[in-house]
């Protein structure tokens, strides 16, 4: 029960960190996905169940404070969970250089979806722009997931 209180305060931490990102560590105004990264972080240090349910609590809390579709990061969320997982029992993940590819990867396929979703909804984004928002954050992302690894591993462990 006191595990489950951490990582629910480390999810409040993590979306309040990401919705108050300083403007001076901004890259192109590109923002990190740190709850994706902590998804993803779940799958590497939880069992499926809690991992799953971990993904949905933070889809949720970027639903909430975010203006997007609502349901849709809990969906992107889950389906990254379910499909990290599945491929992390085929292949080794332990070397970092994979999990940052595995975030990479998760990062920009939900930016892509996101973004198209956003254009279905009658949004009209140049394609110039649509690439920026799509890859800064995307690498920026994957930059930072080191550091939610470690604190995902130190509140699970």
């Amino acid at each position: 029960m006191k595990k489950w209180f951490i990582i629910l305060l480390a999810v409040v931490a993590l979306a309040t960190l990401q919705l108050s990102w300083p403007a001076r560590l901004t890259f192109f105004y590109g923002r990190p996905d740190l709850l994706l990264t902590f998804v993803i972080a779940a799958v590497f240090f939880l069992d499926f169940r809690a991992a799953l349910a971990i993904s949905i609590l933070c889809g949720l809390f970027k639903d909430v404070f975010l203006p997007a579709g609502f349901g849709l990061n809990t969906v992107l969320f889950s389906i990254s969970c379910y499909a990290i997982s599945k491929l992390s029992r085929q292949i080794s993940t332990e070397p970092g250089i994979i999990r940052l590819g595995l975030v990479l990867s998760a990062a920009l396929l939900n930016n892509i979806i996101s973004g198209l979703a956003s254009v279905n909804s009658g949004a009209l984004i140049p394609a110039g722009i649509f690439l920026r928002s799509l890859i800064i954050p995307s690498v920026y992302t994957a930059a930072l997931s080191p550091l939610v690894f470690k604190l995902a591993k130190k509140i699970t462990s």
